[in-house]
């Protein structure tokens, strides 16, 4: 499913109307007769009473359309006019919304709103669109907060009033909605953190944009799906062997962080990799040869300490030719890691995922030694700490706009950038974004993040792209979470669990697929 900025969705209607001659009363009166139909069956029965709140935008256009085919319907309407009168096609609407039953409400106060509200069997909130550019005020916010104190299902229109539909950011008060019917297109701030805990069910209602329309304008970002993952799983042919599965080398490792790198490399091979090397400083070789035999090892340095010079055993590294590289995992911040991290970014002719110690480097780097290492072999997979020191920003605003943060990112340095977090944004150097809804509080714990590094590290040994296998690799590890919660609860768990359940998390996609074959 494609999710559409504001300025994508205004692209698309205009070229709706100018290229295939859809007038926009008509788009809005898909809209809300979509969005009636959804309000119907929220509702208990013919002749409820519905309070419908509309602005003067296109928005509030759409509810009183709404309005009017519920009351069609045989149900009692109340509609406010919140924040002055419609205007443009809106207007249209409104004569059409009185003209049919509809009782008209005008410069209503705060306590009559929650006097309809609250006699209501649904309240439809119409008052603020995507448009929405900072804190409700005036007559829209006491609007919002009458919704807001009502207990009545809320049907919200688009989006709920007050959420910034590209950053799900929620700058003031607003509309916690039971279900939302969104036009067209979904919004990415539905579902991307705080704003996804105002959208309740999301609901995409067609609004008939014509398809030559959709595909030559079609939006860069995509919600990650499970038949959007389902489509990039790798093959696994009956007569493949392990080294038809590639080989991963992961880099890290040091005093304190010896297991990141294990967990790492048992990420990759449960996400599909034939073989897999961890380079470690020595003696951690040891631990890793006892808790993960199925890991090979490189020890490197001695007493837990990285090497001062890595051209002899990265020579060594790469005359093994492996098929993907992680570097990072509790790697540490020693002398002469600056050089290895520049080293192997710079020679390795395979591709490289930087995690975690190995991000804390590379932001040290000058803007021109970030040119010269990135590209599209690399895959970088930041938490918002790590991204605002990577950018030189401020955390809060990379939480701010998390999908536009990531795609700048991943468009100047022309490499494939995986933010972190509630909502994870999987950002593609040529413009391409996913999106993976939902947050799990059950990967909040220390070493999830190796996992996925592995995973993802995995998955591009076995042949995919940078974007696929980083956009599938979040995608298998979340729903490797989901199993994990499902079955231990929100808190308790610990990274090792999703361990377990990738390869069920795989196995999933997979039988859904071979099912959809009829096999």
């Amino acid at each position: 499913m494609y999710l559409a900025t504001a300025a994508e969705m205004r692209r698309l209607e205009r070229a709706a109307t100018e290229e295939a001659g859809l007038a926009e009363l008509i788009l809005m009166e898909n809209a809300g007769a979509g969005a009636a139909q959804v309000a119907r069956s929220l509702l208990p029965a013919v002749g409820s009473r519905v309070a419908v709140f509309a602005g003067p935008g296109n928005n509030g256009g759409d509810a009183l359309v709404v309005a009017r085919h519920l009351a069609g319907s045989g149900h009692q309407l109340t509609a406010f006019l919140v924040g002055g009168p419609p205007r443009g096609i809106a207007r249209q609407n409104l004569v059409a919304a009185a003209g049919s039953g509809v009782e008209i409400i005008d410069a209503a106060g705060p306590g009559q709103f929650e006097q309809v509200a609250a006699n209501a069997a649904l309240v439809v909130d119409g008052l603020l669109g995507t448009g929405l550019q900072g804190a409700p005020r005036g007559a829209i916010a006491d609007a919002i907060a009458a919704i807001r104190a009502c207990r009545q299902p809320v049907l919200a229109l688009d989006v709920p009033s007050g959420l910034q539909s590209d950053t799900g950011q929620l700058p003031g008060v607003w509309v916690r909605a039971t279900v939302t019917a969104t036009f067209g297109l979904a919004k990415p701030g539905l579902y991307l953190y705080p704003g996804a805990e105002s959208a309740g069910a999301i609901r995409l209602v067609d609004i008939s944009l014509p398809g030559p329309v959709l595909e030559r304008w079609r939006p860069a970002t995509r919600l990650l799906s499970p038949d959007l993952a389902r489509g990039m799983l790798p093959s696994r042919p009956p007569w493949g062997h392990k080294g038809t599965f590639g080989h991963v080398v992961i880099v890290g490792g040091s005093t304190g962080m010896a297991g990141a790198p294990i967990l790492a490399g048992r990420g990759a091979l449960r996400a599909g990799a034939g073989l897999v090397t961890v380079v470690l400083p020595s003696p951690f070789d040891l631990a890793a040869v006892a808790t993960a035999p199925e890991l090979m090892t490189i020890a490197v340095g001695s007493g837990g300490q990285w090497p001062a010079d890595s051209r002899e055993w990265l020579d060594r590294l790469l005359d093994r030719h492996p098929a993907a590289i992680a570097i990072g995992p509790g790697m540490g911040h020693g002398p002469g890691l600056a050089n290895l991290v520049t080293v192997l970014l710079t020679r390795s002719p395979c591709p490289v995922v930087v995690d975690a110690d190995a991000l804390t480097i590379l932001s040290g780097f000058t803007s021109r030694e970030k040119e010269a290492c990135l590209g599209p072999r690399v895959v970088l997979t930041p938490h918002p700490g790590e991204m605002a020191r990577l950018l030189d920003r401020e955390v809060a605003l990379i939480q701010a706009d998390r999908l536009g943060q990531a795609r700048e990112a991943a468009r100047n340095w022309r490499t494939t950038v995986v933010l972190k977090g509630a909502g994870t944004v999987v950002a593609a150097g040529e413009g391409d974004a996913w999106l993976d809804p939902g947050g799990n509080p059950a990967l909040a714990t220390a070493g999830s993040g190796d996992v996925l590094a592995g995973a993802i590290a995995g998955l591009l040994a076995q042949g995919l792209s940078g974007p696929q296998a980083a956009a599938l690799g979040v995608y298998l590890h979340r729903s490797a979470g989901d199993r994990v919660r499902a079955r231990l609860g929100e808190a308790g768990a610990i990274a090792g669990d999703l361990l377990g359940e990738l390869p069920a998390a795989r196995a999933a996609l997979s039988l859904s697929a071979d099912c959809a074959d009829g096999r």
